[in-house]
């Protein structure tokens, strides 16, 4: 009797195990969904014109971006469209213009945050730039 038991309950345990790895596997392809990855990000500053350059690698060809200054929005977010290229890697340019913006509060820089969108419209894969003005 105790040898029946002991078998019921490995194989409970073993059909647990598996509904978790499942559960785990659906959570990745979630996340992996709108995921965008950036290499070569230079930000240039002139007076409060900012100009952010870089490639950018992601399946939608599209990704997001928005300002914070010291936590707060201080630019609502935006799409940047990538054209098709022969690479997996897109160039990619952003014109800021920060002069009605930006309160020069000096305690931290404005921060430009890069990053891409899953199908149900949830951030992925941020990037945090900070601007040195």
């Amino acid at each position: 009797m105790r040898f029946i038991l002991l078998i019921i309950a490995i194989l409970f345990l073993a059909a647990c195990g598996n509904t978790e790895e499942s559960v785990d596997e659906n959570d990745a392809e979630q996340d992996e969904a709108g995921s965008v990855d950036f290499r070569n990000i230079d930000v240039q500053t002139e007076d409060l014109e900012v100009n952010v350059t870089g490639q950018a690698s992601t399946d939608s060809n599209e990704f997001y971006y928005r300002v914070e200054e010291a936590g707060d929005v201080i630019m609502e977010e935006a799409r940047v469209s990538l054209e098709e290229a022969q690479t997996d890697w897109r160039e990619f340019e952003i014109m800021l213009d920060l002069s009605e913006k930006y309160s020069n509060n000096n305690e931290e820089p404005p921060i430009i945050l890069l990053y891409g969108k899953n199908s149900e419209g949830e951030m992925v894969n941020p990037n945090y730039i900070p601007i040195d003005l």
